[in-house]
């Protein structure tokens, strides 16, 4: 296999690991409902679980990227897979709550081993063509999280909260796996190779400024994504008195839109350019929030699902582009456009909680429509990484 083509056979390997880390973390605010019961949590308790996963899954990954840039680590792959699966399936029988919380931040911990080497690993797979098989990867982790109350649930359904802990079948399955089967792929190096310059790129400058500004798009983004995520049912249910089905359809149509979103983004980047795609989908994502907003029923659900792919299919481009800026660090610049971009819209999500009750939670939900606009607005001062690829052909398209 020449080097520029996709190693599709390490992608998906590296998007199965993605998808069992991310399991996890998307599973974990279906089990706090029994939790909340069982453990007799707070409101305020509950919702310390899921911050404290989010900080400890994403802000501590650039030091992993920094640790895996020097010296690459293949064994934090298994490990990362095998800790947050394990450490899951345990907290979901957790005695106490601070039990409950250690076990979250050990699940949490290999979250945030797995992504930023698997990314690295996962620039080097892709060959010319870094978007799309970036996607391949990024598309596990979609799929994984959305997944995720899904197989809680099922689990739930039938054995109660004993069989949460069939979590760990993936913990036996998956590490092995990759213990075995990634060394043996020669198209993964131990470390990135050094990018040539190509006439049809921007110079890779890694400049800390134009890394900061491509951290805050993503803020921008993802917080929007987040606010949804977590106001969706408080609003329909809640304050339009709508049944739990319909957050629950919503929801799904949000994230499963990501997972088809994700696929298509990365191939359309390749072709188009890195900064068009993204600039344009976070200032369409704004009309297409307000029409969801003032729709409902299988409209709504459709509009959703279109705004739910072109802000989670641009997940993979945004990385891809930290990767070209430093492409000497490419498991850094995934842990700060992954790790820490992901943590500071948690934070945000978060305070939007606190204008919910303030202002109430219609004029957040208006709120969260404008925030990619700021995003949007940023993009246009980024570099495109990649304007058009003609290489791509000769590389075996």
């Amino acid at each position: 296999m020449a080097p520029s083509r996709m190693n599709r056979l390490g992608l998906a390997l590296l998007s199965l690991g993605h998808l069992t880390v991310d399991l996890n973390p998307g599973a974990l605010p279906a089990l706090l409902p029994v939790l909340f019961v069982d453990l007799q949590l707070s409101y305020t308790t509950a919702a310390v679980v899921v911050t404290v996963a989010n900080l400890t899954s994403s802000v501590i990954q650039p030091v992993f990227g920094w640790i895996a840039d020097r010296v690459s680590h293949r064994w934090l792959l298994p490990l990362g897979c095998f800790v947050s699966s394990a450490g899951f399936a345990l907290a979901t029988q957790a005695p106490s709550y601070g039990v409950l919380l250690a076990l979250i931040v050990c699940s949490s911990l290999g979250v945030a081993v797995y992504h930023p080497e698997a990314a690295r690993a996962a620039n080097a797979f892709a060959g010319a063509r870094k978007a799309s098989g970036m996607a391949l990867f990024v598309v596990g982790g979609s799929f994984g999280y959305a997944l995720g109350p899904v197989v809680l649930g099922a689990l739930l359904a039938a054995y109660g909260r004993p069989g949460a802990v069939g979590f760990l079948a993936m913990a036996v399955l998956v590490p092995p796996l990759l213990a075995i089967a990634l060394p043996r792929l020669s198209q993964a190096p131990a470390r990135a190779p050094r990018r040539a310059k190509t006439g049809g790129a921007a110079p890779a400058t890694g400049s800390r400024r134009v890394m900061a500004l491509l951290v805050a798009v993503i803020v921008f983004r993802q917080s929007a994504h987040m606010g949804l995520a977590t106001f969706i049912p408080l609003y329909f249910v809640n304050h339009l008195g709508q049944p739990p089905t319909v957050a629950t359809q919503l929801l799904a149509a949000l994230l499963f839109g990501g997972v088809v979103g994700t696929l298509a983004g990365g191939p359309v980047a390749d072709r188009w350019g890195r900064k068009p795609v993204l600039t344009g989908t976070l200032f369409l994502s704004v009309p297409l929030l307000f029409l969801f907003l003032g729709s409902s029923g299988a409209v709504a659900l459709a509009v959703l699902f279109v705004a739910g792919a072109i802000m989670v299919g641009t997940f993979s481009v945004t990385v891809v582009m930290g990767q070209e800026l430093m492409p000497e660090r490419t498991a850094l610049a995934a842990g700060l456009t992954v790790g820490l971009s992901v943590g500071m819209a948690g934070i945000v999500a978060a305070l939007l909680g606190r204008v919910a009750d303030t202002l109430g939670i219609a004029q957040t939900m208006l709120l969260i429509t404008l925030l990619p606009l700021p995003g949007a607005l940023l993009s246009l001062a980024l570099p495109d990484t990649l304007r058009r690829a003609p290489r791509l052909a000769a590389a075996g398209r």
